[in-house]
C-alpha cells in the first residue's frame, strides 16, 4: 500500500494512485468531448438546408452544333447558371460571337436513381438559354471550335462548335414505324435525298436500327471524301458508312468517321450513316462534309529535327500536286488549300535518322542499324505479307 509522503519543506507529493486516477479521468473527459462532437456534427443536416444547389455556370447542349464559315448564324445555348451572360469566348479568333439575349426556360423533370437518390440536394438552380450570334471568318479552317460563356459568376464549362467549309442539306428523317391499323407512311422521295456537292449533310440517326440515307450523282473516275462530325461535338454516334450503286450493290463499308471512296464509274450512289452498334435517337446527330475534296491521311515523316529542312510526304485523297511539303520550326502544320484538314508535324531538337531496310533486313539484334543516342528514328512497320511475306520487326 503506496503512502503519501512529504517532500523537503513540508510539501505533500501525490501517490501513484492518485496519478492513475488523475489520467483515468482525462481519457474519459477526452471521449466524451469525441462523442459529443460527433453527435453534434450528425445533428447539423437537422438545423441547415440546402435551398438551392450550388453550381457553376454549366452548359449543356447546343443547338444547331454547327455553322458555315464566311456566314453569320444564330446558335441557342442551354443550361444552367448562365444568367447575366455577357460574352462567348473561341478557341479560334477567326470566329465571334455576341450574345444576343439571355431567358429562363422550363426545367425539366429530374429523376435520379441508385445510391443517395432519395437525399435532398436543394432546389434545382434555373435553366437559361442564351441567343448568340456568331461569325465564322471566310478563312477559318474547317474542324472543330471549342467555346465558352462569361456570366457574373464566372466562365462556363466548354463545348464544341463545328466549322464547316461548305452549305449545309438537311438529311430527310425516315418516317416512323407504323403502328398496327393505321395507314402506311410512305418513304421519303428519293429527289428529297438527292445531294448536290460538296454539301456539308445535317442530320441524325433518329431511332435505333435506322440509317440516314442520302444520294448523289457521281462522275466518273473521280474520289469522293466523306468526313463524319459527330464525337467532336457531343453526338453519341458511332458512325458507320456504307456506299452502294444503283443497284443496291455495297461498293464500300467504313466503321470510322472518314471515307475515302476508290476511283468509280459515274452513275447515281447511295450513302448510308447509320450507327455501328444500330443504336438511335436524338443524341445520335451528325455532320457529314462530302464531295470530291483534298483530305489528308496522313504523312512521312511524323516529324522533324529543328532548323533541317526535310521534305515530308502526304497521303490522302484529291491531294494532286500537294502531295510533298516542306515544313518549318515555326510552321510545322500542312497548308494543303481547301482540304478538309491538315496534319501538325512533331519537331524536335534531337537529330533524326531514318530506318533503312537492308538487304538482310534489320529485324534481328544481329542485323540491327546502328543508331547514335539520343536520336529520334523514323520508320516504317511494312506488316505481314507486303514484306515479303515475312511480318516486319524494326
Amino acid at each position: 500500500m503506496t503512502k503519501s509522503c512529504k517532500a523537503k519543506g513540508g510539501v505533500p507529493t501525490r501517490t501513484r494512485g492518485s496519478q492513475k486516477r488523475k489520467g483515468k479521468n482525462e481519457n474519459q473527459k477526452t471521449v466524451s468531448s469525441f462523442c459529443l462532437l460527433t453527435f453534434a456534427f450528425c445533428l447539423l443536416p437537422c438545423f441547415f438546408r440546402a435551398d438551392q444547389r450550388t453550381q457553376p455556370p454549366t452548359i449543356t447542349d447546343v443547338a444547331p452544333t454547327g455553322v458555315v464559315r464566311g456566314k453569320t448564324a444564330t446558335i441557342q445555348i442551354e443550361g444552367s447558371r448562365l444568367e447575366g451572360a455577357t460574352a462567348i469566348l473561341f478557341s479560334d479568333p477567326a470566329v465571334t460571337g455576341r450574345v444576343a439575349g439571355v431567358k429562363e426556360i422550363p426545367q425539366e423533370a429530374e429523376r435520379r436513381t441508385g445510391q443517395n437518390s432519395s437525399i435532398d440536394l436543394g432546389g434545382r438552380p434555373p435553366k437559361n438559354q442564351v441567343t448568340v450570334e456568331i461569325s465564322a471568318a471566310e478563312q477559318t479552317a474547317p474542324g472543330v471550335v471549342r467555346f465558352r460563356l462569361a456570366t457574373p459568376l464566372g466562365t462556363s464549362n466548354s463545348m464544341a462548335l463545328a466549322i464547316s467549309p461548305y452549305d449545309e442539306f438537311a438529311a430527310p428523317v425516315p418516317p416512323a414505324p407504323a403502328t398496327p391499323g393505321s395507314p402506311q407512311i410512305p418513304p421519303p422521295n428519293p429527289a428529297s435525298q438527292l445531294v448536290k456537292m460538296p454539301a456539308t449533310v445535317v442530320g441524325a440517326v433518329t431511332r435505333p436500327g435506322e440509317s440516314s440515307v442520302i444520294r448523289f450523282d457521281a462522275k466518273g473516275n473521280e474520289q469522293y471524301v466523306f468526313q463524319v462530325v459527330a464525337g467532336a461535338i457531343g453526338s453519341a454516334l458511332e458512325p458507320e458508312l456504307i456506299l452502294r450503286d444503283g443497284t443496291g450493290t455495297q461498293l464500300a463499308d467504313v466503321h470510322d468517321n472518314v471515307m475515302i471512296t476508290p476511283f468509280m464509274d459515274g452513275g447515281r450512289l447511295t450513302l448510308e450513316i447509320r450507327d455501328y452498334q444500330h443504336r438511335g435517337g436524338p443524341r445520335y446527330f451528325y455532320r457529314l462534309n462530302a464531295g470530291i475534296v483534298p483530305y489528308v491521311s496522313g504523312g512521312f515523316p511524323l516529324g522533324f529535327q529543328r532548323g533541317k529542312p526535310v521534305e515530308v510526304a502526304l497521303f490522302g485523297a484529291n491531294l494532286l500536286d500537294h502531295d510533298r511539303w516542306t515544313p518549318s520550326a515555326d510552321a510545322p502544320v500542312s497548308k494543303v488549300p481547301d482540304a478538309l484538314n491538315q496534319i501538325r508535324l512533331a519537331v524536335s531538337d534531337l537529330p533524326e535518322v531514318f530506318e533503312v531496310e537492308a538487304v538482310q533486313r534489320n529485324d534481328t539484334p544481329q542485323t540491327a542499324q546502328h543508331v547514335p543516342m539520343p536520336v529520334t528514328i523514323n520508320g516504317v512497320i511494312a506488316g505481314g505479307m507486303t514484306a515479303r511475306g515475312v511480318a516486319d520487326r524494326d
